[in-house]
């Protein structure tokens, strides 16, 4: 029994050894002074840096105070993306530690990878698949080498997703830049036609329901409805940052290009 009590003691201090060897074993860079960005591969324009700056600064006058970072890297020096962006969340502390609302983009252009690491209480409004396609959105300008402007559109999907969870005008949030890089009506273009082709579905479908079923499966559908009681959503909180930076457990997103 005693020899049992040993070995997982023994086993526990192991990984414990392990995960801390992990971490120390991956050279994290320091914060910049602007800290809401760091172009350590130099890849962004100066434009590009004060819309991310004054978007996050106008974040700092919120209750919730989320926060979106951007970081290029010059390289991943052998790293695994998921671990260095969860390691460099970490070490950053982005997010408002009351909300765990932050967000890092991580671009490393020599391995040809990015990563969007979502802190825990975004990731209701972003999970992986969505992330996912906001990536997708941009991989053509960062396939082509165009960094800036995948960056930047990256950078204002994440933003106006989180504008919505937290009731956020964008006027206010993007200010000047409100316009400028309005790159969300383009993307929702894109799914016009689908949308128009459900709705006829729908259509045809209740059309054919009341025809030939005398409407009983709208009927069985709203009964169910009925039944099944109501949800309600929203975020809530008191006022105030504890300013003890977020956390991240791996969720969001990565692509190579």
């Amino acid at each position: 029994m005693k020899k049992n009590k040993l070995l997982i003691i023994a086993s526990a201090f192991l990984i414990l050894l392990l995960n801390s060897f992990t971490v120390f074993s991956i050279n994290l860079p320091n914060q910049t002074n602007e800290f809401y960005v760091a172009d350590f591969a130099n890849v962004l324009s100066q434009d590009t840096k004060r819309f991310i700056i004054n978007t996050n600064l106008n974040y700092e006058k919120t209750r919730e105070m989320p926060q979106i970072v951007v970081a290029t890297i010059k390289s991943l020096e052998g790293n695994d993306t998921v671990d260095y962006s969860v390691k460099l969340f970490e070490k950053w502390r982005i997010g408002n530690g009351r909300y765990n609302n932050g967000l890092l983009v991580l671009l490393a252009p020599n391995e040809r990878k990015i990563r969007v690491e979502v802190g825990y209480g975004l990731e209701g409004i972003l999970p992986d698949g969505k992330v996912g396609e906001i990536l997708d959105y941009a991989k053509d300008d960062l396939s082509n080498g165009n960094y800036d402007e995948g960056i930047r559109k990256i950078f204002y999907l994440l933003a106006q997703n989180v504008n919505k969870e937290y009731g956020y005008e964008d006027s206010n949030i993007f200010e000047k830049y409100n316009n400028i890089y309005s790159v969300q009506n383009n993307q929702e273009d894109i799914g016009l036609i689908p949308k128009i082709i459900i709705v006829f579905i729908v259509f045809f479908l209740f059309w054919a329901d009341h025809r030939f079923a005398r409407g009983f499966f709208t009927g069985m559908i709203l009964r169910s409805l009925l039944r099944g009681g109501h949800y309600k959503g929203g975020s809530g909180g008191f006022g105030g940052s504890s300013g003890k930076g977020g956390s991240s457990g791996g969720g969001g997103a990565g692509r190579d290009f």
